[in-house]
C-alpha cells in the first residue's frame, strides 16, 4: 500500500513538472523552468503541431501511413520543445553583482551602516594588534 502511494505521489510530481498545460497552474519549487518559459514551449508546442499536420493535410492515405504520419507529426512537435525544455532546466540562474542589487534608499542606509561597523571592528583589531606589540616589545 506505501509503495502503491509512493509510486502515485511520484507520478503526480513528474505530471506537475514534465506536462506543459499542467505545469502552468502547478508547478513544484526549486526548477530553473519559469512560468514564462513554460508558456513560451506550450505556444511553441501548438504551434509545430499545427505546422507539422498541415503538412499532411489533404492527402490521401492508407492506415499505416496515417500510423506513419501521426507518429512524425508527435515526433516533429516534440523533439524541439524537448530541446528548449532541456536547455531552460540546465542554464543556471542569472547571478546579479552585490553593486547592483540594492537600489533603495533603506538598503544604502543598511550597507552604511554595515560598512562603519565593519571599519570599527578593524580599527579595534589595529589597536589590539598595537596594544599586543607594544606588550611584547616593552618586556
Amino acid at each position: 500500500k506505501n509503495l502503491c502511494l509512493l509510486q502515485l505521489n511520484l507520478f503526480a510530481l513528474y505530471l506537475r513538472n514534465d506536462h506543459y498545460l499542467l505545469s502552468m497552474f502547478q508547478r513544484s519549487a526549486g526548477t530553473n523552468f519559469s512560468t514564462n518559459q513554460r508558456i513560451a514551449c506550450f505556444f511553441m508546442y501548438l504551434c509545430t503541431i499545427v505546422v507539422s499536420t498541415a503538412v499532411f493535410y489533404g492527402v490521401e492515405t492508407k492506415i499505416l501511413q496515417d500510423i506513419v504520419a501521426s507518429f512524425l507529426i508527435s515526433l516533429f512537435g516534440k523533439l524541439p520543445i524537448r530541446l528548449i525544455q532541456w536547455m531552460f532546466t540546465k542554464s543556471k540562474p542569472k547571478l546579479i553583482p552585490r553593486s547592483k542589487r540594492y537600489t533603495t534608499i533603506e538598503h544604502k542606509k543598511y550597507d552604511k551602516i554595515i560598512r562603519k561597523e565593519k571599519d570599527r571592528r578593524n580599527s579595534q583589531k589595529g589597536k589590539l594588534k598595537q596594544l599586543v606589540t607594544t606588550t611584547t616589545t616593552g618586556t
